[in-house]
């Protein structure tokens, strides 16, 4: 069965990461959560070192209209890469690992060879410390991905 197009963005954006080598030196294959595998430990409420970096991709909201127009439907969905390294220096790796994020983001040229995607932007992306369940440094950067189809497709 072929992927709905919600997962089939998330499976692009992974590939956009991970084809970017200094991201794929810094986060583990294992620390690399992606929600379609059927991965149980998504939310962890431990931590061991080998654990961290960890990056996973997650829907974060959006808006759907599938009568935009009379012609097609659209949505705007927000992908939401969330980061955490596990230490409180940030230069260590939290600052290497932001960067190499940043520079795979950079190779999103065109829509994702996806027919139905019109349009990618990279978003607000959010910073903070933690010093409780995880210390260290968490990260998420916001990807909103714009998609249409033909009505006549939407009703099939």
């Amino acid at each position: 069965m072929a992927d709905d197009p919600f997962t089939a963005v998330l499976k692009a954006l992974w590939d956009i990461l991970e084809a970017n080598s200094e991201f794929s030196s810094l986060v583990s294959l294992g620390n690399r959560r992606k929600l379609w595998t059927g991965d149980t430990k998504i939310d962890k409420d431990s931590y061991s070192p080998a654990d961290l970096p960890e990056v996973t991709i997650v829907p974060a909201g959006g808006t759907s209209n599938p009568v935009a127009t009379s012609t097609g439907g659209n949505v705007i969905q927000i992908y939401r890469i969330q980061m955490l390294d596990g230490n409180l220096q940030a230069s260590s790796s939290y600052f290497p690992l932001k960067w190499a994020i940043f520079k795979a983001l950079a190779s999103i040229d065109g829509l994702l060879s996806l027919s139905y995607v019109r349009g990618i932007s990279v978003g607000d992306s959010v910073e903070e410390r933690s010093f409780e369940d995880h210390p260290g440094w968490k990260l998420g950067i916001e990807i909103e991905v714009q998609m249409w189809w033909a009505r006549t497709y939407l009703k099939a």
